[in-house]
């Protein structure tokens, strides 16, 4: 079980991610909200009897429910007996009932549908330009594509001005913490497709450059896209920057394609 230190949500733990994902992917297909936890709890059989791992796959559960404003009371009280006769440290143990109390609160709105993806969103050597609120700019370069998992590798530049990007910016690669490119200590990760529909109106696809050799490597981190925006409205040489979000260990640089309309074939009229 791969649970990240400190845990502040579902998603720092790879099993409760997975059940909470597979909740929202069943979802996202088209299945009634009212039905979705049998079909989970049919799927992830394995994980829910599993002693150590029980806890976490119903805090999935407990999320996908949430999610949709239902009923999360039934897998509260399962989980609320199992947690005493799960091995954990005392301090995973406090982050997990913080997490579980926030669970324990209901959502006024439920989650929308979302499309469902299925290729990564850009190509190797796209250059995407970053809207912000304050009518600047930022950039960051496609490095690596994923289509078994829907990811893309996206670094951020050091860049934010008013106006667009050009070519020569993407292939300086001047990235937001190059410095430490050997470690997991910086802003490079890979992100979810499947996450990517809020920021369509907030990413620009402005072309392409050829990649090198050198450009082609692996970082372990997941980011939310959110973090894009972030890092490179903040940036700077002397910030130490933390791991993002989950571990991503497969990867593949694979393929070619054309983006978001590909991506989501169900948004074509």
């Amino acid at each position: 079980m791969g649970t990240l230190d400190p845990f502040k949500s579902v998603y720092d733990d790879d099993i409760a991610a997975d059940v909470a994902g597979t909740f929202l992917r069943l979802y996202d297909e088209g299945n009634a909200p009212e039905k979705i936890e049998k079909l989970v709890r049919k799927e992830c059989k394995d994980e829910l009897a599993d002693e150590d791992s029980g806890v976490f796959a119903r805090l999935g559960l407990m999320e996908g429910l949430r999610e949709l404003c239902l009923d999360t009371a039934k897998v509260e009280a399962e989980i609320r007996k199992l947690l005493p006769k799960t091995e954990l440290d005392d301090d995973l143990r406090k982050e997990f009932l913080k997490v579980l109390n926030k669970l324990s609160k209901p959502k006024t709105r439920p989650r929308k549908r979302q499309p469902i993806a299925n290729e990564a969103i850009f190509d190797c050597g796209d250059c995407v330009a970053l809207k912000f609120p304050d009518k600047t700019w930022g950039a960051a370069l496609v490095l690596g594509r994923d289509d078994d998992q829907l990811l893309n590798l996206i670094i951020p530049l050091k860049y934010k001005k008013a106006e667009l990007p050009t070519q020569a910016v993407f292939e300086k690669r001047d990235f937001i913490g190059k410095e430490s490119k050997s470690s997991d200590n910086f802003p490079h990760a890979w992100y979810s497709a499947q996450e990517f529909v809020p920021y369509l109106k907030k990413v620009f696809l402005l072309g392409y450059i050829e990649l090198a050799e050198d450009d082609h490597y692996a970082p372990n981190n997941y980011g939310n896209w959110q973090n894009l925006w972030d890092y490179t409205s903040n940036w700077s040489d002397k910030k130490k920057y933390k791991r993002l979000g989950n571990v991503h260990t497969k990867i593949s640089l694979v393929g070619f394609g054309t983006a978001y309309e590909k991506a989501f074939p169900r948004d074509k009229k």
